[in-house]
């Protein structure tokens, strides 16, 4: 049996170092876009919506402190919910304005009881609102597609002759735990 030597020339070397290179440069670009960048897109959208809940908080002040009476007849601002839960759950305004976008009537929105997972706090929101099917149909895409984690855990609908139909969504939102 012969024994073969491995050699290796100047231009060989070369190439080696030039192969461990691209490997190593492959790994990091890997890690860069794989790794880091979503989560530094996470923190950006999450600061986003920081930035959101602090201006429509803001505005309700702002709002109630002008029309005190309007607080009596909105019953998804009911203070004793927010009370019961210690925070603002920014899907509330977010799933509001957006049934208002698409011609619903928001009838009222009531907060379920809260429930802390890892370092998310998840709260279902049963939503009341009344209008066409496809004005309805159009709002669940958009309050899946809105800038809050919300996703739909129930539909029940109410119609009669009418063009105008009730319905009952449950929707399951998460909000970031303080310190998590």
């Amino acid at each position: 049996m012969s024994k073969v030597k491995w050699a290796v020339g100047p231009r060989g070397l070369q190439f080696l170092l030039l192969c461990a290179a691209l490997i190593a440069g492959t790994v990091l670009a890997s890690y860069e876009f794989l790794l880091c960048r979503p989560v530094t897109q996470r923190l950006t959208i999450l600061q986003g919506e920081l930035v959101q809940r602090e201006r429509a908080l803001a505005l309700s002040a702002h709002l109630l402190g002008a029309h005190p009476r309007v607080l009596e007849r909105i019953r998804a601002n009911d203070a004793r919910n927010f009370t019961r839960l210690g925070i603002v759950n920014p899907a509330v305004e977010v799933v509001a304005r957006i049934a208002r976008d698409h011609g619903l009537a928001l009838d009222f929105i009531e907060p379920g009881p809260m429930e802390v997972v890892g370092v998310q706090r998840r709260l279902p929101l049963t939503v009341h609102v009344r209008g066409g099917f496809g004005e309805f149909i159009e709002w669940i895409h958009a309050v899946e597609a809105a800038p809050v984690l919300a996703t739909v855990e129930q539909i029940v609908l109410d119609g009669d002759a009418s063009a105008e139909h009730s319905y009952k969504v449950v929707l399951l939102t998460y909000l970031f735990a303080p310190g998590g």
